[in-house]
């Protein structure tokens, strides 16, 4: 059984329904993904690294921080 708290278990489906984002996400998240030429899964990794990076904070919420560093993170792999 997955546990349901960690996002690195989750189903496309469930980071869209579980990681919503404010305008200025969606914007940057758009950004990262047409420069850098992403796929749906270079996408969801990021997504889902950004959500660990708001429960490291404690944030119940995605902010541009958790979503650049998430972005700066995939680059360096």
């Amino acid at each position: 059984m997955t546990d349901r708290s960690d996002p690195s278990t989750w189903t496309p489906r469930q980071l869209r329904e579980n990681c919503p984002l404010c305008s200025a996400c969606q914007e940057l998240l758009h950004t990262a993904v047409c420069n850098l030429n992403l796929s749906s899964k270079d996408h969801d990794q990021i997504l889902r690294a950004a959500k660990l990076n708001a429960q490291k904070d404690k944030s119940a919420s995605i902010n541009p921080s958790h979503l650049t560093d998430a972005i700066d993170a995939y680059r360096l792999e």
